[in-house]
């Protein structure tokens, strides 16, 4: 068989799900075909139509971009750009693993063409794709570094939700969720969104989690229960520069931290992490610069810059301008005597705004108990889990054990019954 009988087959086999499941297959073992005849690929193109042979131009550009591995052209990004955009869904949740390597091919472009040309591509994959975080979101963040879109990544990653991440539901694998993981917290830490940086490190547990818990919140956040003690036992051991860090940012004395930068510097870099450390650094002044505001009604710029170790007053004023811009602190400055009042918090939370926002954090904390619940109930109905369970349960004492399992299958089915159009007589599975 050549490209052309098997561009007609493409044409004559794409009207249905049937004939589609069986073009599907017939693709997959013609991958070596397509290779092959990697020149003849881009007239193949030519004869299809982008939504109605997704499929099959989907094995189609995946090989091409396979075989030219580096050597793409422009021209060769905006076509895969406008297959992706027109691509039919359906037709690409048919070909999984065709689509991962399509993936690959557009990050291998972004390499040799920059992050940017290949982000919308990636973005519509990302939505296209089954799975809440699927085999696109990783190379999205990374093409978002790689052109400083950072705000573009801050989106998407505010847009996934990662607590539904199903397992199976796409080609993720756990290696590339913790790259999606590590990529999120550089783009948020891009946006000066340190909070969600933390959120990303907290979920993966990477040094930076130690840099990114200083500019959040001064100090290191004690480790969630989930994290694995392996991590939280060896962690000292192999964050040692980091520790030193955070020692020396929580004694508030900036000579301290500078000397902590110096003799870490090499670590740093190597790590990649120096420019997240110098932030630490000046973190540091502008938390004293708010420690400030508990003391002084009134203080003076050349007092600030004394108390927190800056050159000279107008270092103070940089500052001290920037964090009101920033809603840091609340107060005016007087640049004429050199003065700076500080203000109470004008906010009273009580416009409709805030209400709105009080619902929404109570409806979503509502919603990640129904979800714990619910996760809870399916780990201990799953037989893997009853299997172990009943092992374990010769050597445990046979009431508590039976007295969990009642509880959770009574909850499975409070659960069922409150679900619309279930039966009050069905039962969950034991």
């Amino acid at each position: 068989m050549d490209v052309e009988t098997l561009t007609q087959s493409i044409l004559a086999r794409s009207s249905n799900l049937a004939e589609l499941k069986a073009l599907a297959k017939h693709l997959k073992s013609s991958s070596s075909l397509l290779k092959d005849a990697v020149d003849e690929l881009p007239g193949a193109l030519e004869e299809l139509d982008f939504t109605t042979h997704t499929l099959g131009a989907l094995y189609i550009f995946v090989a091409y971009g396979q075989a030219r591995k580096d050597n793409v052209s422009q021209d060769d990004v905006t076509n895969v750009t406008n297959f992706v955009l027109a691509a039919d869904k359906e037709q690409l949740e048919l070909a999984p693993e065709a689509c991962a390597g399509l993936v690959k091919v557009l990050s291998r472009m972004g390499k040799v063409h920059g992050g940017k040309a290949v982000i919308r591509p990636l973005m519509e994959l990302a939505r296209k794709l089954p799975g809440v975080v699927n085999e696109a979101h990783p190379e999205l963040m990374l093409a978002c570094i790689r052109s400083a879109c950072y705000a573009v990544g801050f989106k998407s990653w505010l847009a996934t939700p990662v607590d539904e991440l199903e397992p199976g539901a796409s080609q993720l694998r756990p290696r590339e969720l913790l790259q999606y993981l590590y990529y999120a917290g550089v783009v948020c830490i891009g946006c000066k969104e340190y909070g969600e940086a933390l959120d990303a490190f907290t979920l993966l547990f990477s040094v930076p989690y130690v840099l990114a818990s200083l500019l959040e919140h001064g100090k290191v956040v004690p480790l969630p229960k989930y994290v694995p003690d392996m991590v939280a036992r060896h962690l000292r051991a192999f964050g040692e520069a980091y520790d030193a860090l955070a020692a020396a940012f929580a004694g508030g004395e900036p000579e301290a931290l500078d000397a902590a930068l110096v003799e870490h510097g090499p670590a740093l870099v190597d790590d990649g992490n120096w420019g997240l450390a110098k932030l630490a650094r000046h973190a540091l002044t502008q938390r004293r610069i708010h420690d400030l505001t508990a003391t002084y009604v009134t203080v003076s710029l050349e007092s600030i810059a004394a108390s927190v170790g800056l050159a000279s007053p107008d270092d103070a004023l940089v500052h001290v301008l920037a964090m009101i811009r920033r809603g840091q602190i609340h107060a005016s400055v007087n640049e004429a005597t050199g003065m700076v009042q500080f203000h109470a918090d004008p906010e009273t939370f009580d416009d409709a705004r805030t209400m709105r926002k009080l619902h929404e954090t109570i409806a979503a904390c509502a919603d990640l108990t129904r979800k714990v619940r619910n996760l809870d109930t399916d780990l201990y109905l799953d037989p893997q889990y009853i299997y172990k369970a009943e092992l374990a349960h010769k050597t445990r004492g046979a009431g508590e054990l039976e007295d969990h399992f009642a509880a959770t299958i009574g909850a499975s089915i409070e659960r069922e019954e409150s679900t619309p159009g279930s039966s009050s007589s069905r039962h969950a599975p034991y």
